[in-house]
């Protein structure tokens, strides 16, 4: 069964499970949006929307979290043997304390300053963070 409008991308059922089709930059995305048609039809809104704004990063990118970063940036350490490697671990696991799992489009400058702040803020038992510190960490992103 399929629902299709030409030239806007189309929603079909595989199985019990509701997909969503469009093409973007000359490139087909195909995305699950799970066993409710209205809700690929809301996705496919969705994603229509962002097209139009110029504003599509697709599923990969909304997928991306802060794990996927932190290993891009030691890959890219280690593939051009910088010396500061081990200054970066160390940065690098600071942050991941505060940011988590969070996805890569929601570390934003609002939440970077969020951080900065936490780590200027004594914790208990410890001394707040000089800000070249936090500066230095803060450059590792």
């Amino acid at each position: 069964m399929r629902n299709a409008r030409r030239g806007l991308g189309s929603i079909y059922q595989r199985g019990g499970v509701w997909w969503v089709r469009y093409h973007y930059r000359g490139k087909q995305y195909r995305e699950s949006s799970g066993a409710n048609k209205a809700a690929a039809t809301a996705l496919l809104k969705k994603r229509l929307g962002e097209m139009g704004q110029g504003k599509l990063v697709g599923p990969n990118v909304e997928k991306t979290d802060f794990s996927d970063l932190k290993a891009i940036l030691l890959d890219d350490y280690d593939l051009n043997a910088r010396k500061s490697r081990p200054r970066a671990d160390l940065a690098l696991r600071r942050l991941e304390e505060f940011f988590g799992r969070s996805r890569a489009l929601d570390i934003t400058g609002d939440r970077l300053t969020a951080y900065a702040k936490a780590r200027g803020q004594a914790q208990e038992g410890a001394k707040p963070a000089k800000p070249a510190t936090i500066r230095m960490e803060l450059r590792v992103c």
